[in-house]
């Protein structure tokens, strides 16, 4: 099983904002990010 955008987590440094700004290219990233490693 594949979990993606576990890291998508709001207590995470940056993550916060970025969800609360609906930064999509941010979030997006970090769940591309995720995928690879």
């Amino acid at each position: 099983m594949l979990i993606i955008g576990e890291k998508i987590n709001t207590s995470l440094c940056g993550v916060e904002e970025a969800v609360k700004t609906r930064d999509k290219d941010f979030i997006q990233n970090l769940a591309k990010k995720q995928w690879t490693q």
